[in-house]
């Protein structure tokens, strides 16, 4: 989650150029950072609307707004939910400079689809089972339409009402959601990669129905019957010439659009998802797209054939044969879909470290063997003579590390990420370590090197934030890199090296991400080792994904992993449990760790 932009108890929400600033008691700050971290924009400039709440006792709030009455004597969710309230009436009220639409949004490459339709209709239920599904999850209820026909979401929780809370309890994103009870509603922060609040073309709409028990339909809507339906939808039209209903029928000119009635979820899968990753997957104009949602019928319960047959599975490369037991480092990466970080990364070690490369071994452990980036990885070994891939897809995560020291074949292994670089002579450095320590137990890492390549962090501070055990150290300048190796407690494991036969593993049960910094320092203590900072050894690691992780990132594998590795080490786990308490909220959490004690008590047995 982003960290929010803010001065003390302050900070403000954007959407198109509107803009309005919160203030809050320290005592809501963790609710506020949950429900809003990422919809939070700038630092309050000057003439900015504010909506101000103040706690006059404990656990007694009072709410006061430039565009409603006071509100007293509220309770903590209620003092939440109007506050969502009144921050989308501020940024509602006098917007001019495009349209603010009362519709969920989520996401699919670089496409928004909107989910539209009255009070009730099911608008947060739809988006709560697209972000289950494969969609990124934007927002649950405003976007706003700009002069040039794209959409900007509005981020907040989904706001689960009493009928539907069971059903959307049953969903993924409600095991990846950060939840506060809010009277009888329940707000639902999904922990998902933190979408760009940046305006993107609509790809699709749909206005939807709920009804229970009904038979599923989709209708394809004419141009004209979108925005009929877009202006139901308008917000703002008030404050536009014509109400707005030149842009929305430009959008509706442009979008493909359906209305759906439905009366359960497992109607949805096959149909629903797979229109939309067809049509908007696909790229195709509007008008390809329409010709091919009318084939649809004006009640089809399911999608006829697809108009594509789908591609059989793509065949997996095969290892490699060769081997280099004879040279001394493997410097190796496991990798998901990420051949450029790949390339990019190999060929800066081959121009930037010559030095070393008749030395080393280059190893890749593909974790997508049958993915798109595979037979481009595999066939590096063409123009590297020392490459080596290796596929495994048996299962994913960022712990599949431990299979490049599983492959190595050299005596000393170097394990990076797939999109790291090591600063000159740094690995030269390395190699000459452990020419001076043939027989070393320990882990060596070296700093991160920020953006700037003037500042950088040596270690991580043992602090528990955002679902996350570390944080990067206070950063130093980068004005010398030749101090000699001292101890840290932990860092980021974005490089890290070691002797092969040192080694200790990661938990065999560990799957997904999360939970490997700390542990593994810690399980080189307990072996003997001591975890080093070489100084020379910097690394710079590209943070950015603006198309977001391949992989799955799910909060069940993160608590497991760290309630496994607390188990395994014998490290009191309260302060594990507490923070994933605090940040998902008791009743999930207590779950999710129930989940993890169970599991490892199966592997105990």
């Amino acid at each position: 989650m982003h960290p929010m932009s803010s001065t003390g108890n302050t900070t403000a929400f954007v959407l198109l150029d509107r803009s309005v600033g919160v203030e809050y008691p320290a005592s809501l700050g963790q609710d506020i950072e949950l429900l809003f971290g990422r919809g939070a924009g700038p630092a309050i400039g000057a003439g900015t609307p504010r909506v101000v709440l103040t706690e006059s006792v404990p656990g007694n709030y009072h709410l006061t707004s430039p565009f409603a009455a006071p509100r007293h004597d509220l309770k903590r969710g209620e003092a939440l939910t109007w506050l969502m309230e009144e921050i989308v009436r501020a940024l509602v009220f006098d917007l001019e400079s495009g349209v603010a639409l009362h519709a969920g949004a989520v996401g699919l490459r670089d496409r928004t689809i909107l989910v539209a339709g009255r009070s009730g209709a099911g608008k947060t239920s739809l988006v709560a089972w697209l972000a289950s599904n494969g969609f990124d999850y934007l927002s649950d209820e405003l976007v706003g339409l700009n002069g040039t026909g794209e959409v900007a979401p509005f981020f907040r929780p989904l706001v689960v009402k009493p009928g539907t809370r069971d059903h959307v309890a049953a969903l993924a994103i409600s095991e990846s959601a950060g939840a506060i009870e809010a009277n009888d509603n329940l707000l639902l922060a999904p922990s998902l990669s933190p979408p760009s609040r940046e305006a993107r073309q609509c790809g699709f709409i749909v206005f939807v129905n709920f009804v229970a028990e009904a038979e599923l339909s989709m209708r394809p809507l004419s141009a004209a019957q979108c925005a009929a339906k877009l202006m139901e939808a308008n917000l703002n039209s008030r404050n536009l010439e014509h109400a707005g209903l030149e842009q929305l029928k430009a959008m509706a000119l442009a979008t493909p659009a359906v209305s759906l009635r439905y009366g359960r979820f497992d109607q949805l899968a096959g149909t629903l998802d797979q229109l939309l990753r067809v049509v908007v997957g696909g790229g195709w104009s509007a008008s390809e797209s329409r010709k091919f949602i009318s084939a649809l019928g004006s009640d089809a319960p399911a999608l006829p054939g697809p108009k594509n047959p789908p591609k059989p599975p793509r065949p997996i490369p095969k290892a490699s044969e060769r081997r280099f037991e004879g040279r001394k480092l493997t410097i190796g990466m496991a990798t998901y879909d990420d051949y450029d970080g790949v390339y990019f990364t190999l060929q800066a070690l081959r121009l930037y470290h010559p030095e070393i490369v008749d030395e080393v071994e280059f190893l890749v452990v593909d974790n997508h063997p049958d993915g798109p980036h595979s037979q481009a990885l595999k066939k590096l070994e063409g123009p590297i003579d020392n490459f080596r891939y290796v596929p495994f897809g048996e299962w994913s995560g960022g712990f599949v590390k431990g299979i490049v020291f599983e492959q190595a074949s050299c005596p000393y292994v170097l394990c990076m990420d797939s999109h790291v670089l090591v600063v000159p002579g740094g690995i030269r450095r390395l190699l000459d370590y452990y020419a001076d320590h043939p027989d070393s137990v320990d882990l060596l890492q070296g700093p991160l090197v920020y953006d700037d390549l003037a500042k950088v962090a040596t270690h991580f501070n043992p602090v528990w934030s955002g679902g996350m055990f570390g944080q990067w150290s206070k950063p130093e300048p980068r004005d010398d890199l030749g101090r000699q190796p001292f101890e840290i407690g932990m860092h980021g494991l974005g490089l890290f090296s070691c002797r092969k036969a040192a080694w200790p593993g990661f938990n065999p049960a560990f799957r997904g991400f999360g939970g490997e910094e700390g542990y593994l320092h810690e399980k080189f203590r307990q072996a003997g080792g001591r975890a080093l900072c070489l100084p020379y050894l910097g690394w710079v690691h590209r943070f950015g994904r603006p198309a977001g992780a391949p992989y799955p990132n799910r909060w069940e594998d993160r608590v497991f992993n760290y309630a496994t590795g607390h188990a395994e080490l014998g490290l009191p786990a309260a302060e594990m449990e507490n923070h994933f308490k605090e940040l998902l909220g008791e009743k999930l959490a207590e779950r999710l760790l129930a989940r993890a004690r169970n599991r490892l008590a199966d592997a105990t047995d």
